[in-house]
């Protein structure tokens, strides 16, 4: 107990040591303790060098630092160094030295420097903010006029007829990077502004855990707006990361979560993934240059790592994610890399899924309409489990698959189909698919969480809303697929089952065949079947009107229709005979013939919902010697 006691003392000594610091550039003065507002810092880096575990630094809203935000200094678990940081911005870009150009030939203009190493993609901007730069490994001679080229020697510029570059204002990335870890552990930075970097927005490296950045903006920098590189553990909550050479870049062995990232208009990729583990939801990524998102295999025995450790190769769970617009592929699975993405939604590129070399990529509740074509190496895997495909042709080794052909590659013929239709936020409306005894819309589940979310084109916009009535054609899928039993013979061994058949359809190809098999019992007993439908929980209750075709078959059994609410209150239908032979309509006008019987549930006589089901309940005598039964179901209908 003493020293447990001895612990806690420790520890509120910690706590009640911790610091608040503040920096502005505009008032603040580095000879000042910067332990109040009125007497900040000036700079970043003197703050910096006074945070220790549990300490805050507070920058002025509003001020626009030009240096790097470099951590010299970890916190703890319990006691992060935390960064406040109100929308300042940190900015890489200076003025270009104008006595620095030197005239080479026709309009080409150089102004020396070294600053493109490794990494580095300096930029150039003219004096109105507008980028001029192309890319780096574009030949000086092969400049237009206006553009600059930013290579190892330094800036190549072409200018107009008569016009001077010594003459006008230019500015230049020439600090590398905004936010610098390195081997630092615990930090939290929210609410901060990087840009113009030569090299990186944010860029942690060696290793790093604990690392939590909310409300990030990362823009206009040379490589990555996020860089995690090494042994990093990363959580980012909230980005917009756009224009820069890659949204992402999360390499080696790291371990990364991303939650309510926007990553635009970057001119590589939206998302860069190259072994590790990480976890993207509630995210977006458009318009990227050349791919959206790549997972692929990273050697890691320079982290020390044998050859073929599992952390070489990408591990990824995509929920909630929208990928559309841009160029390349949406989501890319190649080396050994295996990505689970469910409840996403691709939409609107050149590629969709493309899965290359033994790479995999599993799909369950997703949505991929209007892309040119998806691909499958003859090494690789790709898996669907309640999915819709748009019509889009899909590569699959040497084969190329579309329609039915391709549902039956994929295994899951029940619940893919070739149509999709969206509203106004890209959630997909139709059609809805069976997963897990429940009706789920394919697609990211709800609006992403970002206020820049675009508008789809015109053409997505074929079904605005939910309608209030419900068809269902037993072609794609089965709604009346939940089977039960009511048995007053307990011992009696009931098989039965209702599966997608092809033996009688009223209209289509497919109907549900329902059969049932009871064996002989020691003496006569009755009994009935439940058949339910899954859930809607896209219902409006309470429903008016319910019909289906039942193929009859002369059995004489009794049957009737019930809805079950929310609640588990029972609405019941009349009981009718099953004592024709064919196809008939069955129907349930509720408006004009009331239930005849309310049970169960919290017994207030209304249909609470959503969800609701719809129950077939069908009943049987059964003699000593057994009995066999069948019948079909199809067009359901209901609103």
């Amino acid at each position: 107990m003493k020293i447990i006691w001895l612990i806690g003392i420790l520890m509120l000594a910690i706590n009640c040591t911790a610091s608040v610091y503040y920096v502005n550039n505009i008032i603040g003065d580095d000879s000042h303790d910067g332990l109040s507002s009125d007497k900040p810092f000036k700079t970043i880096r003197q703050a910096m060098s006074k945070l220790s575990p549990g300490d805050t630094l507070i920058m002025a809203s509003g001020c626009i630092f030009h240096e790097s935000m470099i951590f010299q200094h970890s916190g703890t678990p319990s006691a992060p160094v935390t960064v406040e940081a109100n929308g300042s911005i940190l900015s890489g870009r200076e003025k270009v030295p104008a006595d620095n150009w030197k005239h080479i030939e026709d309009d080409l203009w150089l102004n020396a420097n070294h600053v493109q190493t490794g990494a580095l993609r300096p930029r150039l901007f003219s004096g109105d903010g507008r980028m001029i730069s192309v890319h780096f490994q574009t030949k000086p001679q092969d400049l237009k006029e206006g553009e600059a080229v930013w290579n190892k020697n330094g800036i190549y510029y072409r200018a107009a007829a008569g016009e001077k570059p010594t003459e006008k204002e230019f500015y230049g990335t020439y600090k590398e990077s905004g936010v610098v870890l390195l081997n630092h552990n615990y930090v939290v930075v929210n609410n901060i502004i990087t840009e113009n970097f030569a090299n990186d927005g944010v860029n942690a490296h060696g290793s790093c855990r604990g690392l939590i950045f909310r409300n990030l903006i990362s823009r206009w920098n040379g490589d990555d707006g996020f860089s995690i590189h090494e042994d990093v553990q990363a959580c980012l909550y909230g980005a917009h990361l756009h224009h820069n050479d890659f949204g992402i870049q999360d390499i080696s062995i790291s371990r990364s979560s991303f939650f309510g990232v926007l990553s635009e208009d970057n001119r590589s990729i939206g998302g860069d993934f190259h072994g590790g583990m990480r976890s993207i939801e509630d995210s977006m990524f458009r318009n990227n240059g050349e791919m959206q998102l790549r997972f692929a295999t990273n050697g890691a025995t320079y982290m020390g790592l044998k050859k073929d450790n599992p952390l070489e190769n990408a591990r990824a769970y995509l929920k909630d994610v929208l990928v559309c617009g841009g160029h390349g592929a949406t989501l890319q699975a190649k080396g050994k890399a295996d990505v689970t993405a469910f409840q996403c939604t691709f939409v609107n590129t050149e590629t969709g899924i493309d899965v290359e070399e033994k790479g995999a990529i599993h799909l369950v509740l997703c949505a991929l309409a209007n892309v040119g074509q998806n691909i499958v190496g003859k090494d690789a895997t790709l898996t669907a489990v309640s999915c819709v495909f748009s019509p889009a042709p899909m590569i699959w080794g040497d084969r190329k698959l579309e329609g039915d052909s391709l549902r039956d590659a994929l295994g899951d013929a029940t619940n893919i189909v070739q149509e999709a239709r969206f509203n106004d936020k890209y959630r997909v409306r139709s059609p809805i698919l069976q997963f897990r005894k429940e009706l789920k819309t394919p697609g990211f589940a709800s609006p992403v969480d970002l206020p820049f979310i675009p508008k789809p084109p015109e053409d997505l916009l074929a079904a605005k809303s939910v309608t209030a009535r419900h068809d269902f054609d037993f072609e794609t899928f089965n709604p009346w697929s939940r089977f039960y039993m009511n048995n007053a013979q307990m011992d009696a061994k009931v098989k039965g089952s209702s599966v997608l058949s092809r033996e009688q359809a009223a209209s289509g190809a497919q109907s549900a065949k329902v059969t049932m098999q009871f064996p002989p019992a020691a003496a006569p007993y009755s009994c009935y079947l439940k058949l339910f439908t899954v859930q809607f929980q896209d219902c409006e209750a309470p429903l008016k009107h319910v019909s289906c075709m039942l193929y009859g078959a002369k059995q004489g059994n009794s049957f009737r229709l019930r809805i079950r609410d929310k609640d588990g209150e029972c609405f019941y239908g009349p009981m009718e005979k099953l004592d024709w032979d064919g196809w008939k309509r069955i129907t349930w006008d509720i408006s004009k013939k009331p239930p005849v019987e309310i049970s169960g549930g919290n017994l207030n006589h209304v249909q609470d919902g959503p969800p609701l089901e719809i129950v077939l309940e069908i009943y049987f005598k059964i003699p000593p010697e057994g009995h066999a039964f069948e019948c079909f179901v199809d067009d359901l209908s209901f609103e």
